[in-house]
């Protein structure tokens, strides 16, 4: 990573949710972290064990920021989904971003089109858009990149 560093402002790096070599390896090369969580059972009994590592992770690589968890595929016509969110916010305030990604087939159609949910031509893709820019303009601010 510092040999690329002379040539990128920001380098994203997207892995699998597993605790592997491929999250630890990212996350010790890292200079900020941030999380998605799902609202479903097993992901929040996942995030006392996410915290954990991340705390260990530290140890090893001093300046990781965490940025927080974000709420994601959070379906808000799920009485769970709504219940499990309340319950993470009041619990983990500190952890848990104050906004959330919805549940959101233009997400998905983005993703295998390959291309930004911006650019997807439907009514449904506007809120998945405010959803993302306000996710990436939250990071830039407590990255303090300008935009």
């Amino acid at each position: 990573m510092a040999a690329l560093g002379e040539f990128f402002d920001v380098c994203l790096i997207d892995t699998a949710p597993s605790l592997g070599v491929a999250m630890t390896a990212a996350v010790l090369t890292a200079d900020y972290m941030l999380s998605p969580i799902e609202m479903e059972a097993y992901s929040l009994q996942g995030m006392k064990k996410m915290v954990a590592v991340i705390s260990n992770l530290r140890k090893q690589n001093p300046k990781l920021r965490f940025l927080g968890m974000v709420p994601n595929k959070v379906d808000a016509r799920k009485p769970r989904h709504v219940n499990n969110l309340a319950t993470l916010q009041q619990a983990y305030p500190q952890l848990i971003l104050p906004f959330s990604i919805g549940a959101r087939d233009s997400i998905a159609e983005a993703l295998g089109e390959q291309m930004p949910v911006w650019k997807i031509k439907k009514t449904a893709a506007r809120k998945a858009t405010q959803e993302v820019r306000a996710l990436a303009d939250y990071v830039f601010t407590k990255m303090e990149i300008a935009q």
